[in-house]
């Protein structure tokens, strides 16, 4: 759970700048202190290397949405805490996201993830 806590730790810190590749809001509440730290320590270009990665795919997966009206379901395998879902933010009521991971890490997202949405 760190690696993935560091992960949000990123996007939180990506979120933060004015010329960001993204906006995260989510990130921030589900990372921990420690992990932001630590990834504010961190080499930057590491970090831009993932969060050019995520708007890459966060980009593939909106386009692709919008292109096709046949596309049904997005699963996203190895989640994490990722937030992507949240993140495209698409119109589509007839699309369902399915989050596939270990069951720990299923576990603790359902715990984080339902303290930041307040149920």
């Amino acid at each position: 759970v760190q690696k993935q806590l560091y992960l949000a730790s990123s996007r939180a810190i990506e979120s933060r700048r004015m010329d960001r590749l993204f906006y995260d809001p989510i990130a921030a509440v589900i990372t921990s202190r420690k992990a932001l730290k630590l990834a504010e320590k961190e080499s930057s270009l590491e970090q831009t290397e993932y969060c050019l990665r995520e708007r890459f795919i966060d980009d593939f997966v909106r386009s692709t949405l919008k292109k096709s009206e046949e596309i049904k379901q997005v699963i996203s395998i190895g989640c994490a805490l990722n937030t992507r879902l949240f993140r495209i933010a698409i119109s589509r009521e007839d699309v369902k996201f399915y989050e596939v991971d270990k069951p720990n890490v299923v576990e603790y997202r359902k715990k984080i993830l339902n303290k930041v949405s307040g149920a």
